[in-house]
This record gives structure tokens, sequence and C-alpha cells, in this order.
């Protein structure tokens, strides 16, 4: 039951990105960047705090940090990596590059849904956490680094012509 309660999670966290998504306000890029932030501090609270609490039986507080972390991995970037690379390619191999990202995206999950609980029986959850928490700051880092803000002008016309990753192929 608890399980499927922070599987609802999902639900608003996706609702949520769908109407932020559409807001060149905000954009997409800044959306992922404020997604992989609260993905960081999520996972480093729960290496911080996640000992303590199942120490003293805090199944409650356990279960809102879960939550918590769960909204934050299905908000944001959950969308935008699926958004961000058919703005960032150039159309004539948009969608060679969007395979390679697509595929890249799903090797990285694998190894990290394999390497999860080896590394947690070997350093512990807190450990495990904390490195969790430093992919979602590599994950901001590359974001702010390699994708480009494609936000529309009041007129109409992009913030950037011509992406960096264009002029770089």
């Amino acid at each position: 039951a608890v399980s499927a309660l922070i599987n609802c999670i999902a639900i608003p966290a996706a609702l949520l990105s769908m109407r932020v998504v559409g807001d060149d306000g905000l954009g997409r890029r800044n959306l992922q960047t404020l997604s992989f932030f609260l993905i960081a501090v999520s996972y480093f609270i729960l290496s911080v705090f996640f000992g303590n609490l199942r120490a003293m039986g805090a199944t409650t507080s356990l279960v809102m940090l879960f939550a918590l972390l769960f909204f934050c991995l299905n908000f944001g970037a959950q969308m935008t990596t699926y958004i961000l690379p058919q703005e960032s390619f150039p159309p004539d191999v948009r969608a060679s590059l969007n395979g390679f990202a697509a595929a890249s995206g799903k090797a990285g999950a694998v190894v990290g849904a394999y390497s999860f609980a080896p590394m947690a029986r070997m350093h512990g959850l807190g450990t495990t956490f904390a490195t969790c928490g430093i992919f979602g700051v590599i994950g901001l880092i590359a974001t702010l680094v390699f994708v480009d803000d494609m936000r529309k002008e009041e007129d109409g016309k992009q913030v950037l012509q011509v992406p960096s990753v264009q002029r770089n192929l």
C-alpha cells in the first residue's frame, strides 16, 4: 500500500511538468536544471537522515522523504529528456542523435539499477544515496554546460537562433 501511494506521486509530478514545460517563462533548460537540483537535494537529504530515521522507526518520515524523492525524479527531467534533444540537435542529424541520447539514458539507467544494491551492501545506503546525489549534480552541470536556452522572446523569435550543439557538429 505504501509503494502504491508513493507511485501515485508521479501523477502530480508529471502533470506539473506538462504545465511548466509549455511555459516559455521558465524554459525547458531551466526546468531540467531545477529538476536535477531537486533530485540531488532529495538524495543528499536521504543520505544524511535515512540511517537515523530507520533506527528510530520513523516510517512516516521515511515515506515522506521517498515520496519527495519520487516527485523530484518524475518532475522536470523525466519529461525534458525527451523534449530537449528535439530542440538541441540540427534537423539533418536529429533522429540519429536523439536515438543516441535515448540509448545513453537507457544505458545509464541499467548501470544505476544493477549497481545500486551491490553498492548499498558494500558501502551502506547513506553513501549510495550520496552517490546518487552526486550524479544529480553531474546532470545539473551537464545541462548548464551543454543545453542552450531555447525560450522565445516576446516577438516570437528564439533567444538563441543557433544552439552551441549545432555549431560544434
